[in-house]
């Protein structure tokens, strides 16, 4: 037996870690601030519809235009996660959305 089948065996017999517990914690705090995300977004739409001037249809295509980019945004972490570490992709994804999310509203002068 060599050292790689020792590996596989001895690794099959830890004790798990406590990790995939603070995974599932982080897993449904995204979630979370997700859902509270939408549900302030669809509670304020009355006053951006009123402030930007957007018809019901117009908020319509802003609202789908939000569900596209989160569909592209699943689906290119989907691919990464098959290509790269499961860890890191989640790791920059939820970075990239940590920096942008609260960036989105700064208005900048022309």
């Amino acid at each position: 037996m060599d050292s790689n089948e020792k590996m596989l065996i001895n690794d099959s017999t830890a004790r798990p870690t406590h990790v995939r517990y603070w995974v599932i914690v982080f897993a449904v705090t995204l979630s979370v601030i997700t859902y509270i995300d939408r549900v302030c977004i669809s509670q304020a739409a009355p006053l951006m519809s009123k402030d930007l001037g957007f018809s019901t249809r117009q908020m319509g295509w802003a609202f789908s235009a939000i569900v596209i980019g989160y569909i592209l945004a699943a689906t290119n972490h989907n691919w990464n996660i098959a290509i790269y570490a499961a860890a890191g992709v989640y790791f920059f994804g939820t970075f990239c959305w940590l920096v942008i999310d609260p960036v989105t509203p700064i208005e900048t002068k022309s």
